[in-house]
């Protein structure tokens, strides 16, 4: 995504709009308030309020958690380009003193680590701060004050800083230091324990993998989970020895399509809403998921790998998150919010009308905020097959080390919940299983890659 979506939004709303959506391409974070700070300081009367939403219900922007939206990196490069086109570099200086502005009001609800990267994301902009950001990335750097998620989060920043340079030579030499740093950092890291937690990279077929570190974790039931069903328990420690890639999101319509061109395998039913590349692909059945794998040189995880995956270290059933700001559940996929479990309490014949009336149905991949690992959608959108044939037994006999199901059986394992489905199948611990040859409009799945050169 880049000048094509930008010139889309500019056709549908028009040249003010493109011009809010230029002031708010410094800022690595959006929320409401700040939009309007930055129309109301910079753009005024002649760009109309309405602009604000937008923009940030539109395809340039997606939802990070409550009540905040990232813009795509694509169109935010293009974008600063056109702010420095159109307003010179003085005009970027002054919304990076307002945005600095803004944080310190705004300290108070940010943690220290989201204050920390935010203000070190607009002052690189601001020429008096830009040697003192690069200190400060440095001290924290070499002192180890970066936890890994962060870590990982500055690294997309720099990546996103290299597609400016061009654009702006003044950040030239302050990128090629902070590369340099985080480079050397990020070498030292590898050099004693490998990929870092959380890490990203691209893999052969062009998507985004996630590292999942090797370690140890109790799986099913969690913790005071009441919820819990006989085939989510015992709860059992289970050991993962090897680290592995994870996709980051599930597969989209549009990586799956890439398969189907090149191996004419079956096109899947389209579902009965709009659907854009960046959805996730549903109507796949396990055998589908297992030829898409095939072909892209990977495999399904086994249901252990995708809970210790999902989990990251937590223990709680929603990870440690309101459920709502990591997953696409009935509740909130569709036009209003309902109260899907009393809906179904109230009126279970009547539930899925009600819910195809309401306009539910699965969202661009992603647009949630992630885990702890920086995965996304592990709860809710689509459901992810997994490797393993199901049965309701299994966890009371399951190896202690890399468990990988039963044998044989029925059905395959499917984990996650979806858009379609209540609170109480969206838990971490929830256990679901199909025939493999069955697809269904909340279907999906996600690679996994041992390894990623």
């Amino acid at each position: 995504m880049s000048h094509t979506e930008v010139d889309w939004f500019t056709a549908q709303y028009g040249e003010p709009h493109r011009r809010l959506a230029m002031h708010a391409a410094i800022p690595l974070v959006l929320t409401p308030e700040l939009v309007h700070y930055l129309r109301d300081q910079f753009l005024g009367a002649e760009t109309p309020w309405i602009a604000e939403a937008d923009l940030l219900l539109s395809n340039l922007c997606r939802p990070v958690a409550y009540e905040s939206w990232a813009m795509d990196s694509g169109a935010r490069d293009f974008l600063l380009g056109e702010l420095h086109r159109n307003y010179g570099l003085d005009r970027m200086e002054r919304v990076a003193r307002l945005l600095l502005h803004h944080l310190q009001a705004m300290a108070q609800k940010l943690s220290p680590a989201e204050l920390r990267l935010q203000q070190w994301g607009a002052m690189v902009y601001y020429s008096e701060t830009r040697d003192q950001v690069a200190a400060q990335i440095a001290e924290a750097l070499e002192g180890g004050a970066l936890d890994r998620i962060e870590f990982e989060r500055l690294q997309r920043i720099t990546r996103q800083l290299a597609g400016e340079v061009e654009v702006f030579p003044e950040l030239a030499a302050f990128a090629r230091r902070l590369r340099g740093l985080i480079r050397e950092t990020a070498l030292a890291a590898a050099s004693q324990s490998g990929p870092i937690p959380g890490e990203v990279r691209t893999g052969p077929d062009g998507q985004p993998y996630v590292w999942i570190p090797p370690g140890e974790f109790e799986m099913g039931a969690s913790p005071g989970d009441d919820d819990a069903r006989d085939d989510e328990k015992p709860r059992h420690r289970v050991r993962i020895t090897k680290g592995f890639w994870l996709m980051q999101f599930p597969v989209t319509v549009e990586a799956y399509q890439r398969f189907v061109d090149a191996t004419k395998h079956r096109q899947p039913q389209p579902p009965s809403w709009k659907q854009t590349g960046r959805h996730p692909v549903v109507d796949v059945s396990w055998d589908d998921a297992q030829a898409y794998c095939e072909w892209a040189g990977g495999r399904l995880p086994t249901e252990a790998e995708w809970e210790y995956a999902a989990r990251a270290g937590t223990t709680d059933r929603h990870l440690g998150k309101a459920l709502h700001d990591i997953a696409w559940y009935a509740d909130n996929s569709g036009n209003k919010r309902i109260d899907s479990a009393e809906l179904w309490r109230k009126d279970s014949p009547g539930y899925w009308d009600r819910l195809r009336k309401n306009g539910n149905s699965t969202h661009p991949a992603a647009d949630k905020a992630p885990n702890a690992w920086n995965l996304h959608d592990m709860l809710g959108n689509v459901w992810d097959w997994c490797a393993d044939w199901f049965a309701e037994g299994y966890y009371a006999k399951s190896p202690g080390e890399d468990p990988k199901g039963p044998g044989e059986g029925e059905y395959r394992v499917l984990r996650g919940g979806s858009w379609v489905f209540q609170p109480l199948h969206c838990r971490v611990s929830y256990r679901y299983g199909d025939h493999p040859v069955n697809r269904d409009d909340n279907f999906g799945f996600r690679l996994l890659r041992d390894v990623i050169p």
